[in-house]
């Protein structure tokens, strides 16, 4: 894989992270603004389904970025060349991806919280 196409991968899981984070939010707020004082059941649902989503595809993210940092054992971080490059760039992109997953577990966390839209 090229260095630009690596760029590339190390956003997708913020913003993977942070299409939850709206996804979640909004569909709370439409369901109390429709329905105001009543259970959060199907949003709890509905969240459930967006946070399977979103892990699955950072645990791929996750995955790539340690594979690609332990793709060859010989090129060191700090040497400059492309394989150290590659190698720091699935680094990056393991552990942007593994503050992302704790991120949309958190988010995923405070709709079980709220019983009601009280």
């Amino acid at each position: 894989m090229t260095t630009r196409h690596s760029l590339w991968l190390l956003a997708l899981s913020p913003v993977i992270w942070s299409l939850h984070f709206t996804a979640a939010y909004i569909t709370a707020a439409i369901w109390c603004a429709k329905f105001p004082g009543t259970d959060l059941l199907k949003v709890r649902h509905l969240t459930a389904i967006y946070t399977v989503i979103a892990l699955g595809i950072v645990t791929l993210q996750i995955f790539l970025g340690y594979r690609k940092h332990r793709s060859s054992t010989t090129h060191a971080h700090h040497k400059d060349s492309l394989e150290g490059r590659e190698r720091f760039l699935g680094l990056t992109q393991l552990l942007i991806s593994s503050l992302s997953f704790l991120a949309i577990t958190y988010n995923a966390y405070a709709v079980y919280v709220f019983r009601s839209c009280e």
